[in-house]
């Protein structure tokens, strides 16, 4: 057990990416996926509750606890308006033709159907899924987290800073959901976990 000293707290930084091709965390970084974007500060909410049984009939005593199906989020705050992470997560995002980067366009072109948006319905992010990986700085000693299958979304009252002062950062929040598998997340060292 690691001995209660400031010099062991971990304190996070690191890299999101786009894990839907790698197959393995044994090479080097990204490991064949995609860089989303460099975390200024995040936050991993694993979702854990607890749901209290009470017996009436004893004053309202606790006699068991549940824990309901699990599930798990990841908060971010990125450090750049990255051209991958922006079509992930805004459904109105395209290329450039002159810049090749994406940009935000909100009005009357909205994507297709197929991009899964339909006119008068609310868009649904869930068709736009994929493996999420935060990767830290400390790529050895700190731990990984994998979602098998995030659904990826703008933080809501996100804000992006327009100041010289400030960098420009975006708010970004990303919903585990089950795989095909049922697999949820994993959390740890790099060596331990199954992409």
């Amino acid at each position: 057990m690691a001995l209660k000293s400031p010099e062991n707290a971990l304190r996070l930084k690191g890299t999101l990416i786009n894990g839907d091709d790698v197959t393995s965390l044994s090479g080097t970084f990204p490991f064949g996926g995609t860089v989303l974007g460099l975390v200024s500060s995040g936050r991993f909410v694993p979702g854990l509750k607890n749901v209290a049984l009470k017996a009436e009939e004893h004053a309202n005593a606790v006699f068991e606890i549940l824990q309901p199906p699990q599930t798990a989020a990841i908060v971010a705050v990125l450090r750049s308006f990255d051209r991958d992470m922006l079509p992930l997560i805004f459904p109105n995002a395209t290329t450039g033709s002159s810049s090749g980067d994406s940009f935000v366009s909100a009005g009357n072109n909205l994507p297709a159907a197929s991009a899964g948006y339909n006119p008068g319905f609310p868009y649904r992010p869930t068709k736009h899924s994929f493996k999420l990986i935060f990767v830290p700085s400390e790529e050895v000693e700190y731990p990984y987290i994998i979602f098998y299958n995030a659904v990826p979304m703008v933080k809501e009252a996100a804000e992006v800073a327009l100041s010289k002062n400030n960098e420009m950062q975006l708010g970004v929040a990303f919903q585990a959901l089950p795989d095909a598998n049922q697999r949820l997340y994993q959390w740890g060292k790099r060596g331990d976990l199954t992409v």
